[in-house]
């Protein structure tokens, strides 16, 4: 659903994920419906490992926990990523922002929650960013974390929910991996505020002058969807045809 005033944009935003059955064993049991030429893959904590240089991501501190849920996450994304391209076996570092650094025309996002890695990959020729968030669904006390990413308008529509708290953050994650490739900065939570619709999906309006440039000829839609004890987010980017 394009927001008030987005006639005539240029590119658009779109982001698909349904529940369509189990997908194959080992994996975490969401089937995502993707856009074409977009890859989707799932690794449990644990199973994964970091290749070569990747290793150096970690501190000389780091836990065996901390290692393990960043093998997962790498690990997805290089089975994403093989989807199209076969060849790629390149160590994936990190950006200065926090972001897998790619080869220049492959797009890629990873997030990790609990016991599970997801990642989504593209090389399509007119990608310009996307973002995926994994959070699992916890039995606790979230009013601080709503009073730091919520804005008024949205404390409204939370109404003190756990599940609807996490899907706001969920969301507002994904669309930071998603357009931090446009703005090339930080931005808070509250520098975007989300407005439910209908069917899980919401209308984004940005609260700062560089975030409204940078949706300047877009049209976008946002969804999260719950599967089991998971809520799993999503923004694709791409130029309109």
């Amino acid at each position: 659903m394009p927001v008030p005033g987005s006639e005539g944009r240029t590119a658009e935003i779109l982001f698909l994920f349904s529940y369509s059955g189990f997908v194959k064993s080992g994996e975490l049991p969401i089937y995502p419906a993707l856009p074409s030429g977009v890859s989707f893959a799932s690794v449990r904590v644990g199973e994964g490992a970091l290749v070569g240089e990747e290793n150096h991501l970690l501190s000389p501190s780091a836990g065996e926990r901390r290692r393990h849920a960043l093998g997962a996450g790498r690990t997805a994304l290089h089975r994403a990523i093989s989807e199209f391209r076969l060849e790629f076996k390149d160590p994936i570092l990190r950006s200065d922002s926090g972001q897998p650094l790619l080869p220049s025309g492959i797009f890629g996002s990873i997030s990790h929650s609990a016991e599970w890695a997801v990642a989504v990959a593209t090389d399509r020729e007119d990608a310009l960013g996307l973002g995926i968030d994994l959070q699992v669904i916890e039995q606790r006390e979230l009013k601080n974390l709503s009073q730091r990413i919520a804005s008024a308008a949205e404390l409204e529509w939370l109404s003190g929910s756990a599940e609807r708290i996490l899907t706001l953050f969920s969301v507002k994650e994904a669309i930071y991996k998603a357009l931090y490739p446009r703005v090339k900065r930080f931005f808070g939570f509250r520098e975007v505020e989300l407005f439910p619709t209908a069917n899980n999906h919401y209308e984004i309006e940005p609260c700062a002058k560089d975030l409204e440039r940078a949706l300047q000829g877009v049209s976008y839609q946002a969804l999260a969807e719950r599967f089991g004890d998971y809520i799993l987010s999503g923004v694709y980017i791409f130029r309109e045809r």
